[in-house]
């Protein structure tokens, strides 16, 4: 008499990067090099038929499943099959009961609530995005067997850097930086200093008064005078509009909820937002400060070495051996860890940085940079598009279809006026390190 099969997390012969769900003898965990390994197989294939059974349960109970009384039957039947394949006959005769000889027997019935089943699967898991596992539910000309995916196992190159915001519990939310402008009714005319504003809320006194601090040469003229009025966000970074609208392209296409991913300035968003939403933040620490905030409070303080410094075109380096990262060696480097600055070589560099949430939910990913919005813009750009995203993982000696870790940092340069010609270049991954 056979052993009875358990299933396990295998991966199909010629390409590892798939996982299956397949079936194997419990005497498969004995044939392990030794005996611990092979009690550790059979803890886990217990603990995975646990996860995959309540997932089941979760499904079925759901206000997905309810008002259909033959969906939920079915797919339980499926998991007392499992991890057997079925035909639709199979479902005909041993699900439905059906009498009649196999090859009198129409087996449209069951290809239709094979799809109902695919569709309300679907639904619940565009609803229940926290979930530890993905349930496929059968199809196939083959035969019929659920299959069950890692949640966090990247499905595409750009879901190797994006899933911890597409799998979340919740719609990630973009964080662009807010930018103050100085309204002068004397010209009617709108002035912006790129290297000029303010934190908090301060108010129109107070804003002045640091304006002629920053800017003494002005103190004189009609800008400083009393009729300057300060405005906010009048307009938006064209790099700013350009990462979001990447963004809302690629989180659509590759969410089932199909997710418009919302964009807020950093003035507009409350710390208590941050805490319970999955943030992507963007911009230049100077016009985005929740960037600064999280880099220099703990964990992530003592955790990253990589931080735009506040003089343009540089970075500021700490918490670990420079000797370590050769890439860095090509740079003019200070002896309090100012690598650059890079603006006299056309060069600049770009930050991109992801930790889990200090919240408690979630994660937070920063894309930052100490010059304009197109910089962040051309990065977005490559880790959302599948060709440079998998060149990216290339690079960094990732497999293709591997979960990158919770923290970790990566170093781009991004060529201005490349060739003389107006514009940014592609951005360059310079280092990489897990955090």
């Amino acid at each position: 008499m056979p052993k009875p099969r358990l299933p396990i997390l295998r991966t199909k012969p010629g390409n590892k990067n798939e996982t299956i769900i397949a079936g194997a003898t419990a005497t498969d965990a004995s044939s392990s090099n030794t005996r611990d390994e092979g009690e550790e197989l059979l803890r886990r294939l217990n603990a995975y038929r646990q996860e995959w059974k309540e997932l089941i349960d979760r499904m079925v109970s759901s206000v997905h499943f309810r008002n259909s009384d033959n969906i939920p039957m079915l797919l339980n039947w499926l998991w007392t099959r499992f991890p057997n394949k079925v035909t639709d006959l199979d479902i005909e005769i041993e699900f439905y009961g059906n009498k009649h000889a196999p090859s009198q027997i129409d087996t449209g019935r069951s290809r239709v609530a094979l799809a109902d089943l695919r569709k309300k699967v679907s639904a619940y898991q565009a609803d229940e995005r926290g979930e530890k596992w993905l349930l496929e539910p059968p199809k196939g000309k083959g035969g019929h067997r659920l299959r069950f995916i890692p949640a966090d196992r990247p499905s595409s190159a750009p879901h190797a850097f994006w899933n911890a915001h597409l799998r979340s519990f919740e719609d990630p939310v973009l964080v662009t930086g807010s930018h103050l402008f100085l309204f002068d009714p004397n010209q009617n005319k709108i002035i912006r200093y790129y290297d000029f504003n303010v934190k908090g809320e301060p108010d129109k006194e107070d804003i002045l008064d640091a304006f002629k601090i920053a800017h003494p040469e002005e103190s004189f003229g009609l800008k400083a005078s009393k009729t300057l009025e300060p405005w906010r966000d009048v307009y938006l970074a064209s790099g700013d509009v350009i990462a979001h609208e990447s963004f809302l392209k690629w989180f659509h296409a590759e969410s089932s909820s199909k997710i418009l991913i919302q964009r807020k300035t950093s003035r507009s968003i409350t710390t208590n937002e941050v805490h319970r939403r999955n943030v992507i933040l963007i911009g230049r620490p100077q016009t985005n400060p929740l960037i600064e905030t999280l880099m220099k409070s703990e964990p992530q303080k003592s955790r990253f070495a990589f931080r735009i410094h506040p003089l343009r075109g540089a970075l500021h380096v700490s918490n670990v051996c420079l000797r370590d990262f050769p890439e860095l060696a090509e740079f003019t480097i200070s002896s309090d860890g100012m690598v650059g600055p890079l603006e006299t070589e056309r060069r600049v560099f770009g930050l991109f940085t992801r930790f889990p949430n200090p919240g408690g939910r979630g994660y937070i990913t920063i894309v930052s940079c100490g010059h304009y919005a197109m910089v962040i813009a051309r990065i977005v750009d490559a880790m959302t598009n599948e060709s440079h995203a998998k060149e990216l993982l290339k690079q960094m000696g990732w497999a293709l279809g591997e979960p990158l870790p919770d923290a970790f940092e990566m170093i781009f340069t991004v060529d201005i006026a490349p060739g003389g010609l107006e514009g940014e270049g592609f951005p360059k991954l310079l280092l990489w390190r897990q955090c």
